[in-house]
């Protein structure tokens, strides 16, 4: 099992490996103790506390496995990235090409097989992903059946397998929930939507501007502290080049737009300068939100 896991393991990290510095390093036994060398027989990953390795070779992400039983996903610079869900005593496998990894308090969230947390670990519990759907909760407990362990909850709610995310709770612990996904509009345009659920259920759906919108519009979410999500937007070409970020907070029961921040690069002669401009704005709900007048107005 631990040899299938590995290869499943291995082959993924491949395909992303150009994430990091190239280099690839190998396990190699130094007594009880697991250590990784690279190719020119150079120690990267020496440390007494790992006594199991579950990847032989680290192109990419790679996993070791504690003295108090842990499992930990490294990179290829030795470097400890976050822990990794247990299952059947190693790392959770990987489904939909993403896995399990555990938080503070136990928390569950999901990373990708390059070692990016996709989903931050906010979660009581998580069900790996099934065609690009997976069951979570916040509250329950773990229950034994015969041999078995299952974890009860009475109020579970379905997650779709997004490009990025960020879990934002309120003042009186309601959450929202924000996935950017990207797929067709009606128009059949290839875009990207935020989608926004409270307490589980859908609550705004935000349309994104498509590259025949904006030239070349990207965006991204991330999630900073617990206590801002920000959206992160590039666009333009050539000589101009911009990109905004929108900042939500949650304030009383409502997820809101405090500020955002514009910043553009212009060609003045033969060098770049760069311009920008903080605005602050009054909070706007997160269901009266639309990119696209901000982004207009870029400088």
């Amino acid at each position: 099992m631990i040899l299938i896991r590995s290869i499943i393991f291995i082959i993924l990290s491949l395909l992303c490996s150009f994430v990091l510095e190239a280099q690839t390093i190998f396990k190699c036994c130094d007594g009880n103790n697991i250590c990784y060398k690279n190719s020119l027989g150079k120690t990267i990953v020496r440390s007494k506390k790992y006594t199991i390795a579950f990847s032989d070779s680290v192109s990419s992400i790679g996993f070791v496995g504690t003295r108090k039983g842990k499992v930990v996903c490294i990179n290829n610079h030795g470097k400890e990235l976050f822990e990794v869900y247990n299952v059947d005593n190693g790392p959770d496998y990987v489904s939909d090409g993403l896995f399990r990894i555990v938080g503070k308090d136990d928390k569950v969230g999901f990373a990708d097989t390059c070692g990016a947390v996709v989903i931050p670990p906010v979660f009581s519990y998580a069900t790996p992903f099934l065609n690009g759907v997976a069951k979570v909760t916040f509250e329950g407990k773990t229950q034994q059946q015969g041999e078995c362990h299952y974890w009860k909850s009475d109020c579970w709610f379905s997650i779709k397998k997004a490009e990025s995310s960020a879990i934002m709770r309120t003042p009186s612990n309601s959450f929202y929930f924000i996935q950017l996904f990207r797929d067709f509009t009606d128009e059949g345009y290839y875009a990207k939507f935020l989608l926004v659920t409270k307490n589980g259920q859908p609550a705004k759906n935000i349309i994104l501007p498509s590259s025949e919108d904006i030239k070349n519009f990207s965006a991204t979410i991330k999630q900073h502290d617990n206590k801002w999500c920000i959206i992160e937007c590039q666009y333009g070409g050539g000589d101009n080049m911009y990109s905004r970020s929108f900042y939500f907070k949650c304030k009383d029961d409502d997820l809101y737009l405090y500020k955002c921040k514009a910043i553009g690069m212009h060609l003045v002669g033969d060098s770049y300068k760069k311009s920008s401009e903080k605005l602050k704005v009054q909070p706007i709900s997160i269901m009266d939100f639309d990119t696209l007048p901000y982004l207009e107005n870029t400088p």
